[in-house]
């Protein structure tokens, strides 16, 4: 998917939580040297995106259980995003028709 990103046919823009994760996965498994590298490359050809105040009273007072997925998909939907990718079959089944979710593998088989 990163190189769909880096190629331009596809725009990525994660929450600062997706960069956080993946920044202590690859600092974990490659030392912090190395991850900032990494990272630093990533955000060359990605753009972060983050949730106000008001984006996250919806996403906290939404019909989504997990707060830190309703952050994120409000998120998405506040910047007016096409598609939302996450493994969470349970966020799948709670998401409006103007933002599906696809998982990674969807995604790229549709795209």
């Amino acid at each position: 998917m990163v190189q769909k990103c880096k190629d331009g046919s596809i725009d990525l823009s994660p929450t600062p939580s997706v960069l956080h994760i993946t920044a202590y996965w690859i600092t974990k498994a490659y030392g912090s040297a190395t991850a900032k590298k990494l990272l630093l490359a990533l955000m060359a050809n990605i753009q972060v995106i983050d949730c106000d105040h008001a984006t996250a009273l919806m996403a906290t007072n939404s019909i989504i259980d997990d707060i830190e997925d309703a952050l994120q998909y409000y998120t998405t939907l506040n910047f007016e995003m096409e598609y939302f990718i996450s493994a969470d079959k349970k966020l799948k089944k709670v998401a409006i028709p103007h933002l599906p979710v696809y998982t990674a593998e969807e995604f790229l088989n549709e795209f």
